[in-house]
C-alpha cells in the first residue's frame, strides 16, 4: 500500500495530463483573427505571374469576436503597384462577418513583388490582436547550391585534409 501511496502523485499527474490534452475530441481555440489573401482566378497561382502583369486579389478578414474597432491595410512592396481597390479599412466587426477588400495591383518589372495584408483590433481597456497574410508574385530564383570542394585523395584512397 505504502508503495502505492509513493506513486499517486506521479500517477495523478500523468491523468491530469491526458485528460488535459483532450485526445481526438479537444478543439484548438480559433485565433481571434483570421487573414487570407487569395487571386480571383483560381487557374493561376502566384508563381506563374508574368512581370508588368495585372491580377485581381481578395483579401478576406474574419474575426472571431465582436469588435468595434478593427483595421486592414494591404502593404505593397518590391515594385507591386496598386491598380484598383481600396488597400484599407476600418470599422467594426461581427462574430464571424467576413470583410473582403478587392484590389487590382500590377506585378512588378523587376524582382518578384509581395502583398501583406494585417488586421487589427484594439479593443478598449483589453488586449489588442493582430493577424497577418503574405503573397509572393512571380516565381522565386532557383538558387544554386554552393559547390562542394574537391577532396583530394592519397594514394591508398583516403581524403587528404588540407589546412591553409
Amino acid at each position: 500500500m505504502k508503495k502505492i501511496a509513493r506513486f499517486a502523485p506521479l500517477l495523478l499527474l500523468f491523468v491530469l495530463i491526458i485528460f488535459s490534452a483532450g485526445g481526438a475530441s479537444a478543439k484548438k481555440p480559433l485565433p481571434p483573427l483570421q487573414v487570407t489573401i487569395a487571386l480571383v482566378r483560381q487557374d493561376i497561382a502566384p508563381a506563374d505571374i508574368k512581370p508588368g502583369e495585372t491580377v485581381d486579389l481578395v483579401v478576406k478578414v474574419v474575426s472571431m469576436i465582436d469588435v468595434t474597432d478593427m483595421k486592414v491595410i494591404i502593404e505593397l512592396t518590391g515594385g507591386v503597384e496598386a491598380v484598383s481597390g481600396n488597400l484599407s479599412w476600418a470599422g467594426p466587426a461581427v462574430q464571424g462577418e467576413e470583410k473582403v477588400l478587392a484590389v487590382t495591383v500590377r506585378a512588378p518589372a523587376k524582382d518578384h513583388g509581395k502583398i501583406k495584408a494585417r488586421a487589427s483590433v484594439h479593443m478598449p481597456n483589453g488586449p489588442h490582436f493582430a493577424a497577418e497574410a503574405q503573397l509572393a508574385l512571380g516565381s522565386e530564383e532557383q538558387v544554386k547550391p554552393a559547390e562542394r570542394p574537391l577532396i583530394k585523395k592519397d594514394g591508398k584512397g583516403r581524403d587528404v585534409m588540407e589546412y591553409r
